[in-house]
């Protein structure tokens, strides 16, 4: 029996080639699809020679993640606009890498981040944030609940998804079965138009999180300042303290942001 972690590496295999190959074949087959013996092939290497780069399939599989997490590279905001403007490029551009990668969005949605590669990149986005005035509690709850609402927004988006076609689904097909007299709000709603726009849709629910977001911030720190309970929460990141009142201003600014943010490309 072959000892697979004595086996010698391959020249010029590396883990992020393998780990390249393993998404292209995802992309084209789904996760059902994903197998050593596949990604040997798709290498032209033995299945065995993979197991020097991911231990096992699970490790195989949390790779992924980190690849795709690592993607998302939203650009740094201008020097002057308010953390909302990078939680939405977030958004923006983690939706665009999903949409691109449909089959992993199990993956995305169930799996946790174990690699050191993987949590250094929510690491920078939470010391984006802290360093912008929040503390680490408020940047971690708002990256976790948009990152989920962007997961559930492209699951529903996507409808095609490499392995589980017979699940789309095609909203105009919807629409021509449905009883106007007993559904008349949704007949309504439905025709309307830019209804099937998905972009427009994630748009607006996105917009309303991050208001939503920035007007709790700047209630606590309102709170902090009046010496409630909540005290005054800081932050010290790299030597520099994050105070949560660099934040108050920043809700009045937020709807000018909103209507000279371009819309990004899908």
């Amino acid at each position: 029996m072959v000892n697979r972690r004595r086996s010698r590496p391959r020249v010029g295999l590396t883990r992020e080639r393998v780990l390249d190959a393993a998404l292209a074949l995802v992309d084209s087959d789904g996760l059902a699809g994903l197998s050593m013996r596949k990604l040997g092939a798709a290498l032209g290497v033995e299945a065995m020679s993979l197991y020097h780069y991911v231990p096992n399939k699970d490790a195989l599989l949390d790779g992924l993640v980190e690849l795709v997490l690592g993607m998302v590279t939203p650009e740094p905001p201008p020097q002057h606009s308010s953390w909302p403007d990078w939680v939405r490029q977030f958004a923006v551009d983690y939706r665009q890498v999903l949409l691109r990668h449909p089959a992993v969005l199990p993956l995305m949605a169930t799996r946790p981040m174990p690699t050191t590669s993987a949590l250094t990149t929510v690491e920078l986005g939470l010391r984006r944030l802290v360093r912008a005035g929040l503390t680490a509690r408020q940047a971690l709850d708002i990256l976790n609940s948009v990152t989920t609402f962007v997961l559930g927004h492209v699951l529903i988006e996507a409808r095609k998804v490499p392995g589980h076609e017979a699940a789309a689904f095609t909203p105009n097909a919807m629409l021509v079965d449905l009883d106007e007299e007993v559904f008349p709000l949704i007949s309504r709603a439905m025709k309307k138009e830019g209804a099937f726009d998905e972009q427009a849709r994630f748009e607006y629910a996105l917009n309303a999180m991050l208001e939503g977001f920035a007007l709790a911030v700047a209630r606590a720190a309102d709170q902090a300042a009046a010496g409630h309970p909540v005290g005054r929460a800081a932050e010290r990141v790299d030597g520099q303290v994050a105070d949560q009142d660099q934040v108050a201003g920043q809700v009045a600014g937020l709807d000018a942001d909103r209507s000279s943010t371009d819309r990004p490309t899908g």
